[in-house]
């Protein structure tokens, strides 16, 4: 199962449970029983998501996730980091921020109108508004998107001066 497949079992594992918690306050295990009713939330989570050899290559990040009515998950700031090792050495590839999305369960699709910034070590997209396609792993910004590469200045002075030579 590729990166963003197991990131949508793993949280839909999570809010699933907060699901359940809300239909069966009793259903914590003992633990207590809490009144979440429809509002459901979950509170500064984070999902590891795994591959198939038990390694970690994302996370999820949230200060809150709510179920709502119709069975939508908001989330607030959201973050979502993906990563390569070098050895035994965790590295962020690629973050991904928002205030504020709205997951559909049923058909693995996150929408929003709040800002988004996708970041990697050379390159930033930025913009408002956008869907993520789970099924397609396509993730669209909708409005002013803008893309910065960082250090393209540098490279670009290089190769001009190379020309001129």
């Amino acid at each position: 199962m590729n990166r963003v497949g197991w990131i949508n079992i793993g949280l839909w594992l999570v809010l699933s449970a907060v699901w359940v918690h809300a239909a069966n306050p009793a259903a914590d295990g003992g633990m207590g029983a809490l009144n979440l009713g429809e509002d459901a939330q979950i509170k500064n989570f984070r999902v590891p998501n795994f591959d198939e050899q038990s390694v970690m290559n994302s996370q999820i990040f949230g200060e809150y996730a709510r179920v709502l009515p119709d069975g939508n998950i908001e989330i607030t700031n959201l973050r979502l980091e993906f990563y390569s090792y070098a050895g035994e050495e965790r590295i962020i590839d690629m973050t991904v921020t928002s205030p504020m999305c709205y997951y559909n369960r049923a058909n693995g699709v996150a929408i929003s109108e709040s800002d988004v910034r996708i970041s990697r070590d050379d390159l930033i997209v930025t913009g408002r508004g956008f869907i993520f396609h789970n099924g397609r792993q396509e993730l669209r910004i909708l409005n002013d998107s803008r893309v910065v590469l960082r250090g393209a200045s540098k490279k670009n002075a290089q190769v001009g001066d190379a020309n001129n030579e």
